[in-house]
């Protein structure tokens, strides 16, 4: 196999034409002149072309609707609901614990 990659980017060049996918460079067109270092990203180079990694996020983000919220309030309140039964069910226990603690007969009036 004959591989053959840009010069600029090192992406392999396209087998038909020759012409790299990335950032179009041409071999044909080429002059020998040495060009100027390119001072802009690779974001900015490859937008647009199928290299774009806003294509790939595109397609890996989950597709939003308003359900999330809507499941996020049910929950808080479920578990709001179940911390007040049990906030109220540990108050009553509390309450009938007190109640029934055995006294001493003395305070009950209770006499020999």
């Amino acid at each position: 196999m004959n591989w053959q990659f840009c010069p600029h980017c090192e992406t392999e060049l396209d087998a038909a034409t020759s012409i790299c996918p990335a950032c179009r460079w041409d071999p044909l067109t080429a002059d020998s002149s040495p060009e100027p270092e390119q001072t802009g990203s690779l974001i900015d180079r490859y937008r647009g072309t199928e290299y774009d990694i806003a294509v790939f996020e595109a397609m890996s983000a989950p597709p939003t609707t308003g359900r999330t919220s809507s499941n996020r309030v049910r929950t808080l309140v479920i578990a709001g609901i179940i911390a007040l039964m049990g906030l109220y069910g540990s108050m009553m226990v509390y309450h009938d614990y007190e109640a029934r603690q055995d006294r001493p007969a003395v305070l009950n009036g209770a006499q020999r």
